[in-house]
């Protein structure tokens, strides 16, 4: 038996943790986009700005497959019962925890970097409100249940989102080439 039966999620599973990353870091860079567009308009012609939406959504999928490699690490490196069994529920509270976490990090870094309490304290809720999303998902049916059902729903956006960061990744390479 080799390691991808023995170690690795099923593929259903992570499709299902795939597509929200996909969401999640697609919809984040899109908002970004949409935030700055107005700037853009002003300062760049339409192909500059074609250029610049592409190297987001390029980017945005290479950020996503990342982190779907290290949460597929993870279940290679750990034992079976700590997050190859039950992945679908812990690498998704896992990305939304630490997702959230970013961006409030980035809310609070301003001109000066936080003290070390403050990073201890980053640290250690997020992994603390992710142990404790895990012990819920177990206990509560409903929320398992809904956690299925936002993972089945956003996995629709593989189709949209993943070709978009494909033609920008293209564009990325069509750009830097010539």
């Amino acid at each position: 038996m080799n390691i991808s039966k023995r170690k690795l999620p099923l593929w259903s599973e992570v499709q299902a943790v795939f597509g929200l990353l996909v969401f999640a870091v697609f919809s984040w860079s899109i908002r970004g986009f949409l935030y700055k567009l107005s700037a853009f308009l002003l300062y760049h012609n339409l192909g500059d700005i074609f250029g610049i939406f592409s190297y987001m959504m390029g980017i945005a999928l290479l950020e996503s497959a990342i982190i779907m490699a290290a949460f597929l690490l993870l279940a290679v490196i750990f034992p079976k019962s700590w997050f190859r069994d039950g992945f679908v529920y812990k690498a998704a509270l896992l990305a939304l925890v630490v997702g959230g976490a970013m961006i409030y990090l980035q809310s609070i870094l301003t001109f000066r970097f936080p003290s070390v309490p403050t990073l201890v304290a980053f640290l250690v809720i997020p992994l603390a409100v992710w142990l404790a999303l895990i012990f819920l998902t177990v206990k509560v049916k409903r929320f398992r249940a809904l956690l299925d059902f936002i993972l089945d729903r956003v996995s629709v956006f593989l189709y949209i989102y993943v070709p978009l960061g494909i033609v920008g990744l293209v564009v990325m390479v069509i750009r830097n080439l010539f």
